[in-house]
Formats: C-alpha cells, sequence, structure tokens
C-alpha cells in the first residue's frame, strides 16, 4: 500500500480476500486452493475494492498488473521457490 508501483509479488496465506483500498495503482489477485491450484483470477483489479475469493481458497497472490494475462488459468498449480538475499 501506498507504492507508486509493484515491482515483486505478494502471496498472503492464510487468506481468502483482499481489498485495494490505498492502493495507488491495480493488481492481479490470483486466489490459490489446496495445493496452489488457480481458483480464480482477477486481472488488473480496481482500486478501493474488496475481492473474496472462491470456495476453497487458502491463498492470494497479489501480483503487478498484466503479470497473468494469458498465462494463467483456471486449474493450473503453481510452485514457489524459496528466495533468499543472503549467500
Amino acid at each position: 500500500m501506498g507504492k507508486k508501483e509493484l515491482h515483486f509479488g505478494l502471496l498472503l496465506t492464510p487468506c481468502y480476500s483482499i481489498h485495494t483500498f490505498f492502493l495507488k495503482h491495480e493488481i492481479d489477485v490470483v486466489f490459490l486452493g489446496e495445493n496452489n491450484q488457480v481458483l480464480f483470477l482477477i486481472q488488473q483489479a480496481q482500486r478501493g475494492r474488496i475481492f473474496v475469493g472462491v470456495p476453497g481458497t487458502k491463498t492470494v497472490l497479489e501480483l503487478p498488473p498484466t503479470v497473468t494475462k494469458g498465462k494463467l488459468h483456471i486449474g493450473d498449480i503453481l510452485a514457489f521457490i524459496p528466495f533468499s538475499t543472503s549467500q
């Protein structure tokens, strides 16, 4: 919130709903169920709204706008690789 642009994704777990109040930009929203299966997608979610996932939502992934365009589909399963800044 409060950022002019989103340059990374934000994985919220456990989570089944989000709001876009106070955002300065639109975001893509991916609602995930068991095993990180894509249950529902919202592309370029408008600011100032509340979005509730479909039944079975366990996790919500927020992404920069247009990241998901044509790349994610309902039923896809996402794999997350842990990222570390220490080497």
